[in-house]
Formats: C-alpha cells, sequence, structure tokens
C-alpha cells in the first residue's frame, strides 16, 4: 500500500470503531437497514431506511460487524459493499465475493439485498494509478452476479454509465454520488422495499 494510501487507511480505521460504537449504543429495531461504505455514509435517504455507512469499510469490516447489524432486526438489509477492497487489499475479486457471500449467508434471518458496484471516473481521483478501476468494478459486478445466492441482486451499473464512466451529472468526485445521483440511487432502492 502506497503512503498516502496508508494514512488514508489508519484514518478509515478510527473512524470505524467510532462509527461501529454509535451504531450499537442506538441500536433500534427497523423495517430496513443499509449497510456499507462511503456510497452508504454520505447517502440521505428520504425512504424509511436506517443506514449503517463507514467511509472506506470493506467487505471484512461489514462482516466484523455482522452483530450491529443482528441488534437492529430488520426485515430487508440492503448491502452495498466491495469496491474498497480492490484499493485497500491485494485480494482477488473472488476472495471480495467469497466475502460478500459470507455477509449474505450470516444475515440469512432477514431479506438480502446486495447492490453491485457503480462505475467511477479515475479522472477526477486525487489518488492516481489506484485499481479501482471501472474494469475491475465490472468484472467484480460480473463475478457478483454470477457467484451470489441466497439474496437479491440490484444492478445499476449501467444505469450510471455515460460514455465508459460514471456520468459526469452523478457525481462529486469521480467516485461518490451528488444529490441527483442519489436522488436515482434512491429511486432503483425503493422498487425492493
Amino acid at each position: 500500500m502506497n503512503p498516502s494510501l496508508e494514512t488514508i487507511w489508519q484514518l478509515i480505521q478510527k473512524d470505524y470503531q467510532n462509527k461501529v460504537a454509535y451504531f450499537k449504543k442506538y441500536a433500534k429495531k427497523v423495517d430496513h437497514l443499509i449497510v456499507g461504505d462511503s456510497m452508504v455514509a454520505y447517502y440521505k435517504p428520504t425512504l424509511n431506511i436506517h443506514k449503517q455507512g463507514i467511509a472506506g469499510d470493506t467487505t471484512e469490516g461489514v462482516l466484523n460487524r455482522i452483530d450491529v447489524i443482528h441488534l437492529y432486526q430488520p426485515k430487508k438489509v440492503f448491502v452495498h459493499i466491495g469496491t474498497n477492497d480492490l484499493v485497500f487489499t491485494n485480494d482477488s475479486d473472488e476472495e471480495i465475493v467469497k466475502r460478500i457471500q459470507l455477509i449474505i449467508d450470516q444475515l440469512q434471518d432477514y431479506n438480502v439485498y446486495v447492490i453491485l458496484p457503480l462505475p467511477v471516473d479515475p479522472h477526477y481521483f486525487q489518488i492516481k494509478d489506484q485499481p479501482r478501476t471501472n474494469e475491475r468494478l465490472y468484472h467484480l459486478k460480473t463475478l457478483i452476479l454470477e457467484k451470489i445466492t441466497h439474496a437479491t441482486l440490484i444492478d445499476m451499473y449501467e444505469t450510471f454509465l455515460c460514455k465508459d464512466v460514471l456520468c459526469k451529472d452523478y457525481h462529486s468526485d469521480g467516485l461518490h454520488l451528488n444529490k441527483k445521483g442519489y436522488d436515482l440511487y434512491e429511486t432503483l432502492i425503493k422498487k425492493h422495499l
């Protein structure tokens, strides 16, 4: 991991511990829960959906906080995780998909929905030469479609794609969605509530 990514990872780990403690402290029964990384953390739902997003989180991070998800006893769990694994681990796409399946397997008390990776526009990235490319994201998405079982898969990739990158109308930095992007994101989630 290059030095700038290492520094970011250390900050993420501190934030992770604080957020998990917060989610535990304020646990309550909810109908719908969305769990994931910054895509979930920055989402401001207008729907009846509780969120547990942690910027920079990985599949391993979600696995480590499965017990916190159970505290909420949701009827439906939406999981949006995996793309940070491309940046912060040296794991293969196959290993990442196996961990997504482990997450699903541990949430079988609920209806599980997996939101597949969205495209990015790397021209906006401040950290260059990172492994989060659309080729890799598309491959990860394809593997999820092929391998994942016991969950409903929500594939938004093509909806957010314009000329092989994340549509500029939907993002703020090449990765994270803006209000217009989240409006579309929420419309696609709403179909499953």
